[in-house]
């Protein structure tokens, strides 16, 4: 019988997008807050000209009150680091796509020193991409906007999260999340009330207009007040195209690595066919043995 490991699980299926499905190309129209009126806002402020409260610099805006989701079981990592304890190690092969050249890849098992053993797995060879230090700045460099996952998945050198991780000495699974390189730049954003759809996001729930590669002037337009918003271009796509890059809750916004295989983006099913040799199918390509590892020496 398979001894099924688990450990940090995940995806990150945000709820709904923000400014409320509605993206308005051009200048829009109504009234425009000055990057005084709005810039730098804390729940509870009160703008000068304005009897209405803003939150994280928007007027109008509110924090949001949506718990996290709870900690799932992951049962004992240090129990499971035994049984991963053969796989410790790096291993480097090759994935190799239909119809396309071969992309490297390196699959690493760490122990810690709790005795539980963590993973990750990087596409090519890349360095892996700084990480993000500014929430207003495009993230990561270079990208072009539109949905995020489809134009930086895989991400050169990135190294994902192993997530739900089960072996039996012979079969290995485990998952990874598509957006996971966008955690950091995530946890730099402000959690937003969508009450309207019963979610939070990492901008309010408003009409937007502006441009999605980035750049540019964005506004949102608070629909009680008319009155359009500026924020930074760079959240526009990750933040109001559907599905969101970010989840967001009363703890503020991540990408959530906790939720079981099932709903892990990409799933990868390998076999140990010796003590140093991986071989198997990863499911952007199930249709046959196209990824093949060995153990580094």
């Amino acid at each position: 019988m398979r001894t099924l490991v688990k450990t940090l699980a995940g995806t990150a299926i945000a709820a709904a997008a923000a400014c409320n499905g509605t993206i308005l190309l051009g200048s829009g129209s109504g009234a425009v807050a000055s990057a005084a009126d709005t810039d730098g806002g804390a729940s509870g402020d009160t703008d000068a000209t304005s009897s209405v409260a803003s939150y994280g610099g928007f007027i109008g805006a509110a924090p949001c009150t949506i718990p996290p989701p709870q900690e799932l079981d992951a049962g004992d990592p240090v129990e499971a680091g035994a049984i991963l304890a053969p796989l410790v190690g790096t291993w480097t092969g090759s994935y190799q796509p239909p119809q396309s050249s071969a992309v490297a890849l390196t699959l690493v098992f760490t122990q810690q020193a709790s005795g539980a053993v963590t993973g990750t797995l990087s596409f090519g060879t890349a360095a892996p991409p700084a990480p993000p230090t500014s929430a207003t700045e495009i993230y990561p460099p270079g990208f072009q906007g539109g949905p995020a996952i489809n134009e930086t998945f895989p991400y050169p050198g990135f190294q994902y999260t192993a997530v739900a991780v089960s072996f039996d000495a012979v079969h290995l699974q485990f998952g990874i999340v598509q957006t996971e390189l966008w955690k950091a730049w995530c946890e730099l954003q402000t959690s937003f009330d969508q009450s309207s759809i019963g979610s939070c996001g990492c901008l309010p729930n408003w009409p937007c207009t502006g441009s999605p590669m980035g750049t540019g002037s964005c506004y949102t337009i608070a629909p009680d007040s008319s009155v359009m918003q500026p924020f930074g271009c760079a959240l526009f796509s990750p933040c109001s195209l559907y599905p969101s890059e970010c989840t967001c809750s009363s703890a503020g916004c991540t990408v959530d690595l906790r939720m079981p295989i099932q709903n892990a983006n990409v799933a990868l099913d390998l076999q140990l066919t010796s003590s140093n040799q991986l071989s198997g199918t990863i499911s952007l390509d199930p249709s046959g043995p196209n990824i093949q590892l060995t153990l580094s020496p």
